[in-house]
């Protein structure tokens, strides 16, 4: 990345801006109001202890304290760090935890997080200046951490922060994100050029009608991703709706509601975004302990629109508090659907989703090889799910095998993927696929291995009190393996019973001989990835099929 022009200035910005008590009173404000809505029970316990111990980043990580600005403390500059996810490095830099910190600070008082605020900020502009370091390498992380900069001016306006929003503003108009970058990173740069622009006074010309193109690529007709991840849709709506409040110049009310729907269907009943394609975890707004991402983006954007419905489950929180999305609506429970990403089936407390794979061209950068997998829930309990993405560097195999069929609730052939590999980041063209809905049916197939003159067609029947897949290849009978993966928390029995903690969840036949698999030491079935940079074991069900043509799943509970 070519250096910008002003680098080598800025330790002496840093310092200037952090340590002198004149520059500090003369600063000014940004105009994005505090918060003043309910603090979370939660945030004041919470804050204590991060202060302390390190904030609680993706997959749990505390990072040492070597790594932090905490009082006494220095970051180490993230440069001179050794790690071989960046992902992991950057979320270090987004400085999202500064958004609560800087909350308690202002709503409860709390001296402790004020000064361990300041101490974090001076520490972290000297270790990183402008150009050098992590925090840099990719500018969606400079709008993620001038979003968190914003948040912490609006609950600390006595903190000189203009210079580095300005320079945080500068970059992200300098060294925008481009190629198989230009998607969620693009609207997260445009959105945050947007928000410095509204509350930091600072110019983002041609901003608001990029970014309105870029939402219109980005969603599709029936609400979905492009990208073919509910995860990064609800990262692209929660930009969106950010941007939205800072601009009245975006006009995208349409794709916004559209997307919100398409969310609310592909949860789970806790509210979290069904685990399809790509996820990292990342949001935008630090929002002190929610968990259901899914939802709390849903729900935000349904209320900022004042739409006729909100998420079942949904209360306003942190996030739609500051977004503005605070109005009331009847929850809506989920309802079948037959969208272009995904079938959604109900029958009672049972949900079934069957994806339809896709994702964004010419690279599908976060789509999985998963057409026709399928996805199940009874009474809240997860029972059939995607194994994740765990890490996106650092773990060259694991990021193959993640991506591939066999991770998928699907059928492989021999060993063979339905689409071409692209990298560790692309794929070829999808397999064509046709997919209809019928009550509480749904029939689909796929051409992904009509090179070896099969075709693989998938009928999912789903009932009060049972679920049935036929699955058939059409064609020359080859070496094929049908794979299901359970959620972490079950347990499989030799003879298909599915329990938890010793209790019955449901029963699975299988009418071909099948093996269980359950670790977490190679690239392979047993493996789960529950969020970002987290792996453990988890029962997959191997179905072998040598020379034969059907098999049958039934799982009845």
């Amino acid at each position: 990345m070519p250096a910008p022009e002003w680098p080598h200035r800025a330790r002496e910005l840093a310092r200037r801006l952090f340590d002198d008590p004149q520059r500090a009173r003369a600063a000014e404000r940004t105009d994005w109001p505090s918060w003043s809505g309910r603090i979370p029970a939660a945030l004041g316990a919470q804050v204590s202890d991060e202060i302390v111990s390190g904030p609680v980043l993706v997959g749990g990580r505390r990072p040492g304290p070597r790594q932090w600005g905490s009082p006494g403390r220095r970051i180490l500059p993230a440069h001179r760090r050794r790690t071989a996810d960046t992902r992991l490095v950057w979320e270090t830099h987004r400085l999202q935890y500064l958004q609560t910190w800087a909350l308690a600070a202002n709503r409860l008082g709390d001296d402790d997080a004020r000064r361990a605020v300041k101490a974090e900020l001076t520490s972290w502009f000297r270790a990183n200046p402008p150009g050098v370091g992590d925090g840099w390498a990719s500018s969606l992380e400079v709008a993620l951490r001038a979003i968190s900069l914003l948040r912490v001016a609006a609950e600390l306006p006595e903190l000189p922060l203009r210079a580095a929003l300005g320079i945080h503003a500068r970059w992200l108009e300098r060294f925008p994100s481009r190629l198989s970058s230009a998607n969620s990173h693009a609207v997260g740069e445009l959105a945050a050029r947007l928000a410095l622009s509204r509350w930091a006074g600072l110019e983002a010309p041609g901003a608001a009608a990029e970014l309105r193109d870029l939402l219109r690529t980005l969603i599709r007709p029936d609400g979905s991703g492009a990208e073919g991840s509910p995860h990064y849709l609800a990262f692209t709506l929660e930009w969106a709706l950010l941007a939205r409040k800072a601009t009245s110049d975006l006009a995208v009310d349409d794709l916004l509601a559209r997307g919100a729907a398409f969310l609310d269907a592909m949860r789970w009943s806790d509210g979290e975004c069904v685990r399809v394609g790509d996820i990292d975890d990342g949001q935008v707004l630090r929002t002190a302990g929610t968990s259901a991402y899914g939802r709390s983006v849903a729900g935000a954007v349904s209320a900022a629109l004042d739409l006729d419905w909100r998420p079942a489950g949904w209360v306003p929180d942190l996030r739609a508090e500051l977004l503005g999305a605070t109005s009331a609506a009847p929850p809506r429970p989920r309802r079948p659907a037959r969208l272009d990403a995904a079938t959604v089936l109900q029958a009672g407390s049972a949900y079934a989703i069957m994806v339809h794979g896709e994702g964004l061209p010419p690279l599908r950068t976060h789509a999985h090889s998963d057409a026709l997998s399928v996805l199940l829930e009874v009474g809240g309990q997860r029972i059939f799910v995607d194994r994740g993405s765990w890490r996106y560097g650092g773990a060259a195999l694991w990021r193959r095998y993640l991506r591939s069929t066999a991770a998928h609730n699907t059928i492989g052939v021999t060993d063979r993927d339905q689409s071409r590999r692209a990298g560790d980041w692309g794929w070829g063209p999808p397999p064509t696929r046709t997919v209809s809905m019928a009550g509480n049916s749904a029939v689909g197939e796929h051409d992904g291995y009509a090179d070896l003159g099969l075709i693989h067609r998938r009928t999912v029947v789903l009932e009060r009190d049972r679920l049935l897949v036929e699955d058939v290849l059409q064609g020359t009978p080859r070496q094929a393996i049908l794979r299901w993966h359970l959620a972490p928390e079950l347990e499989l029995r030799a003879d298909g019973q599915i329990l938890r903690g010793g209790a019955h969840v449901a029963q699975l036949q299988v009418d071909r001989p099948w093996r269980i698999a359950r670790q977490t030491d190679r690239p392979g079935a047993g493996a789960h990835a529950p969020r970002y940079g987290e792996l453990v074991p988890a029962c997959t069900v191997v179905v072998e099929l040598s020379g034969v043509s059907t098999v049958s799943t039934r799982v009845t509970w």
